[in-house]
């Protein structure tokens, strides 16, 4: 039975209140529903849940295939919990004002890092934290969202177009095959968005058809 709510275990450990955890959680929540794309579900059995891995890319971009976890599992070999070990760059941040979706709706920041550990790719990592006011203190929720191969000429700038162009058409439900939304048509959206140039530019294809 799957339940589309949440809920996500984690750890308390020696100074971490339960408070503290709980905003974690629904950092996770909002990275999730809004960044990422993926349904919440609840296990009812403790059991976690095994599925068939899917190897299916999400777009071509620029002539390069580019993964997103809505269609395709993360290659097992490039999860690497340790983020000490990651090798990242910064792609920007942006502020979304329905990260967490409820009503009302709560807004938060999302930065973007590119982790060029591994190779043959580069991987997209979010990191999603609800604002304060809202929520109270709580840790940057970080997760991977799309990933692309390393091909001939690539530069990180290059496989950051394609990676964050992957998550912001996904995150406005744009159908395959297409490559711009009217959902934004008749709204001042950037009255609402903001955040560094180059996302923001990224998003204004996207959005001002």
């Amino acid at each position: 039975m799957q339940i589309y709510a949440l809920v996500h275990y984690f750890p308390i450990e020696n100074g971490i209140s339960f408070e503290s955890t709980k905003y974690n959680i629904m950092n996770h929540i909002a990275s999730k529903q809004s960044i990422q794309s993926l349904p919440i579900t609840l296990n009812l059995t403790g059991e976690p849940e095994v599925k068939e891995p899917v190897f299916k890319a999400y777009r071509n971009i620029d002539l390069v295939d580019v993964y997103h976890v809505t269609n395709c599992t993360f290659f097992p070999e490039i999860k690497d919990p340790k983020r000490s070990d990651r090798r990242m760059y910064s792609v920007g941040e942006f502020f979304h004002p329905s990260l967490m979706i409820g009503m009302p709706c709560i807004g938060g920041s999302v930065k973007l890092h590119i982790d060029t550990r591994f190779e043959g790719y580069y991987v997209l990592w979010s990191g999603t934290k609800l604002d304060s006011w809202a929520v109270g203190p709580s840790m940057r929720f970080w997760d991977v969202v799309s990933w692309t191969p390393k091909v001939s000429g690539d530069n990180i700038q290059k496989a950051a177009y394609r990676l964050a162009k992957a998550m912001f058409l996904q995150m406005d439900f744009v159908p395959p095959g297409e490559w711009t939304t009217d959902m934004y048509q008749n709204e001042d959206w950037e009255s609402e968005w903001y955040g560094t140039g180059y996302l923001m530019d990224i998003l204004r294809e996207i959005r001002n058809k």
